[in-house]
């Protein structure tokens, strides 16, 4: 072999060299061990509280619009969700799917919590007073007339 194959030859294997240690060091020991990390809905919803405003000792809202907001109550463990709209109905799918990505959750993760969802009288008096719960969990209430 000449001097100049073998010169190309060691660049090569000295690139591809380079390339496998950058890949090593930038991929995390669990990913190398293949360890996936399981995130308990508790410290999903710490997470969650990080980004929110405290309203009360107990009580942190997550997010609001005009439409609706979202709330937890740290004490009670349970999420409030109120939609602030006559037509309830037609944002409800939409403040469901933000708790869902609020809390980095899928909807059978959601159906193990504790969720109120509901309407004040002064928006929709005639949803008012209930507990729908989610629509997509077994205990949800259609909205209805």
């Amino acid at each position: 072999m000449s001097k100049k194959t073998l010169l190309i030859v060691g660049a090569f294997l000295a690139v591809v060299a380079a390339i496998i240690l950058l890949i090593y060091v930038f991929t995390s020991r669990d990913q190398r061990l293949g360890v996936t990390s399981v995130v308990s809905i508790e410290e999903k919803i710490n997470l969650a509280l990080e980004g929110s405003i405290q309203v009360s000792t107990n009580t942190f809202q997550l997010f609001a619009n005009s439409n609706y907001y979202i709330q937890y109550f740290q004490s009670e463990n349970k999420f409030s969700i109120v939609i602030l709209l006559f037509e309830a109905e037609k944002i409800r799918p939409v403040a469901e799917s933000k708790l869902l990505e609020l809390l980095d959750i899928n909807q059978l993760q959601a159906c193990e919590l504790d969720v109120d969802l509901g309407v004040p009288g002064a928006i929709n008096p005639i949803l008012a007073s209930i507990n729908y719960s989610l629509s997509f969990c077994d205990d949800g209430l259609e909205m209805g007339y």
